[in-house]
């Protein structure tokens, strides 16, 4: 009996051709693109800061680049941490964001760079931008409103020894201290002396570089009255009251002659009076009396000028970027209040009829506000 193995050949070839066929279409069914993922900046992280810091999105290793949209915005050193808070909330929302900071201690310097489109954002107030106004008007034609923001304090200081209780009452000569450009007050103190009814020279004005030197030169007696521009609760001013072991230093509160009160508030619409509870301050600092006030922890009020800062851009930012920065404030506020400190708490986002005689608000701000019914 003879066997042909041809046909068992035949039928083995055929199938280890169907099996390979078969093993080449399986193992080709996978997945044709890159997959990657962006993490979110976390300043407490070396290697999240790193891959923003070292630019390392823009590395060869992605096989396409992520594009982000470039931010930059100017702020002070009183600012900056504000700035950095608000920045990190702005990239984690988004997404599409990377923030550069620039440090501009000079504010009037701060709002040509905006004008230039050298910053595209920046922080600033009603102090600053009426003297901005007075010496380039035109210029403010070009920057909007996107929102408000935190709010500060005109605060003066004296000590008790010098008899000082109200503003319209500084003896001729009283010598002033002030901080230099990186605090509101300097560019003020022109206006406010002059809606005080002085003249000029009737006061003698110091200039200090910091707040630090601010304070030490009442300290020391070089000065009579100290005039801050600062958000409260402040953790130096706390320092300078506890320091104070007599209780010298006082608040001088916001109340006028009632006729000058009126005229000056008419001047000076960017103000608000608030009422200040001083147990929010050192626990050294009450009880207080002076003149015809008395300040305790049940009595803890104080009369005092407030203003709203604002942060504002110019006229060459896309309209996408000013929807995204309003809209995150209008929905995230009380997220962004819980990760604010005290002092850079923000009370309600929404058009301010303050800043309108200076500046207008982004007409895209103007529709979103619109939309949420303001």
């Amino acid at each position: 009996m003879t066997y042909s193995f041809l046909p068992i050949f035949i039928l083995f070839l055929i199938m280890y051709v169907l099996f390979y066929t078969l093993n080449q279409v399986v193992s080709n069914k996978k997945e044709h693109f890159l997959t990657y993922y962006l993490p979110f900046y976390n300043v407490d992280s070396n290697l999240l800061s790193n891959f923003y810091k070292n630019h390392n999105y823009n590395k060869s290793y992605f096989k396409k680049k992520i594009d982000f949209n470039d931010i930059i915005i100017g702020s002070n050193n009183y600012s900056f941490e504000f700035n950095n808070i608000i920045s990190r909330i702005i990239i984690n929302k988004t997404l599409t964001y990377k923030i550069v900071s620039v440090e501009i201690n000079d504010r009037i310097k701060a709002l040509n760079l905006l004008y230039e489109n050298k910053i595209n954002l920046t922080f600033t107030n009603l102090l600053v931008i009426s003297y901005y106004n007075y010496k380039n008007r035109n210029k403010l034609n070009n920057m909007f409103v996107i929102s408000n923001i935190y709010k500060s304090y005109l605060l003066p200081l004296t000590k008790l020894k010098y008899k000082i209780y109200s503003l319209d009452t500084l003896p001729y000569q009283t010598k002033i201290g002030i901080m230099y450009k990186t605090n509101s007050i300097y560019y003020y103190i022109d206006k406010l002396l002059n809606d005080l009814n002085y003249n000029k020279g009737d006061m003698i004005i110091k200039v200090y570089d910091t707040e630090e030197e601010l304070q030490d030169g009442l300290k020391n007696d070089e000065v009579e009255v100290a005039i801050y521009g600062l958000s409260l609760p402040s953790t130096r001013l706390n320092e300078l009251f506890n320091y104070d072991y007599e209780k010298d230093i006082i608040i001088i509160p916001f109340q006028l002659k009632p006729k000058l009160q009126n005229i000056f508030l008419n001047k000076n619409s960017f103000f608000d009076v608030d009422t200040y509870d001083l147990n929010k301050i050192s626990s050294n600092y009450l009880p207080k009396k002076f003149g015809n006030y008395y300040y305790s922890r049940n009595r803890p009020d104080i009369p005092i000028l407030s203003y709203q800062h604002y942060l504002i851009t110019n006229n060459k930012i896309n309209d996408e970027t000013i929807k995204n920065i309003t809209t995150l404030f209008l929905e995230n506020i009380k997220i962004i209040n819980h990760i604010l400190p005290d002092k850079f708490k923000i009370e309600r986002i929404g058009p301010r009829p303050n800043i309108s005689r200076y500046l207008q608000y982004h007409h895209t701000t103007i529709k979103i506000f619109e939309k949420y019914g303001y």
